[in-house]
């Protein structure tokens, strides 16, 4: 039997180039490390094959209905609940549990790239070290790069294309990305400790199941973003009657820093004052004499003048080599990032606002 409908593309993994096999008649999803593997497991193939045995294909029939039996209670069982933390468990434990595998774990997409939400069946040290994007191993990656699922087969212990998985004990991988409306939320894994080959319908089932705990990731994220959006706006009334309580005392500029740090989960804070072409640190929060005494900026040469002048919010995610970024200033301050929006009223603009942080990070 032949199957005209099979393709393949290279990848790279750690270093190692391998060939991906797939077959474009289904959604394309990959079917094995080699065309023998992929002409041996497309089930659709198989199924079209008249010269097989009724049994044989009495049997995929079956296997078909159990994994919609299984699918189906994967999807009422993650959308059961609007917790991230709930859908996560409940999706990777049913996957581990129907496709019978020893392990699995879930990477989330942050602002940093992924990161590992949770893990099952693998050891802590091989927990922390595929925690961040940096420490994933090609598979990982390569999924979240080609958005395909994708299976490696007979890991060795001192494999050089998955390295961490080999030194694991781990045999096989099989990962696929979590996308919801054409994003990718995620990739989720699950492994083996045995020689183990991936049918293309354990493929197609796990693609499946992605999807749905995709689906249920997106309505838990927008569930916690209006959480957040909620606390957020209580947080800023509560801001806003703190300050009104100062208004007519001497406290007014403290209080202002000090709810502004926060408002944004920080503990450094500046009210910035325009005197003549220059800005001042007229008042500060956690930040030292020495950085106060070195805030003397021109206007046009700072990000915060900028931001007067242009009447709009400005940030650096990492003030490592950003421009219009005093050194001095930075090394006094001890941040690494920093929000600031310009300090204006009917009367005209006193000066700005910052708030600074001790890590580089993405501000939405």
């Amino acid at each position: 039997m032949d199957c005209k409908f099979l393709d393949s593309y290279q990848a790279d993994l750690d270093g190692s180039s391998i060939d991906v096999w797939y077959c474009r008649k289904r959604d394309p999803f990959v079917l094995g490390p080699s065309r023998e593997v992929a002409l041996a497991t497309c089930s659709g193939c198989r199924l079209s094959d008249n010269t097989r045995p009724p049994s044989e294909l009495a049997y995929e029939v079956e296997r078909r209905n159990q994994e919609l039996v299984a699918l189906n209670a994967i999807v009422s069982a993650v959308n059961s609940s609007l917790d991230l933390s709930t859908v996560l468990n409940t999706g990777l434990d049913k996957a581990i549990e129907i496709l019978q595998v020893d392990a699995g774990w879930v990477s989330l997409t942050s602002d940093d790239g992924l990161q590992l939400a949770l893990h099952r069946g693998v050891s802590d040290e091989y927990a922390r070290a595929i925690s961040t994007l940096d420490g994933q191993e090609g598979i990982v990656a390569l999924v979240a790069r080609e958005q395909e699922t994708t299976v490696v087969e007979d890991i060795s212990p001192d494999s050089p294309t998955l390295p961490l998985a080999g030194a694991e004990g781990l045999r096989t991988v099989l990962a696929t990305p979590l996308k919801a409306q054409g994003r990718l939320l995620g990739v989720m894994a699950v492994a083996t400790r045995a020689a183990r080959s991936y049918s293309a319908d354990d493929i197609y089932f796990v693609s499946s199941a992605a999807a749905q705990l995709a689906s249920a990731i997106e309505h838990a994220l927008l569930f916690r973003e209006q959480i957040d959006r909620v606390e957020r706006e209580r947080r800023l009334l509560d801001a806003v009657e703190t300050v009104n309580r100062s208004l007519g005392t001497h406290s007014v500029p403290t209080t202002v820093v000090v709810e502004a740090a926060r408002l944004m989960g920080t503990n450094k804070a500046a009210l910035l004052a325009i005197k003549g072409d220059s800005l001042v640190a007229e008042e500060v929060h956690n930040l030292s004499a020495e950085f106060r005494r070195v805030f003397v900026l021109p206007l046009d040469e700072s990000v915060s003048g900028r931001a007067i002048r242009d009447g709009a919010p400005a940030a650096v995610d990492n003030v490592e080599g950003a421009p219009l970024v005093d050194a001095t200033v930075v090394a006094a301050g001890g941040y690494r990032a920093f929000l600031t929006a310009p300090l204006q009223s009917y009367k005209g603009t006193y000066g700005a606002l910052s708030v600074f942080f001790e890590r580089p990070r993405h501000f939405s």
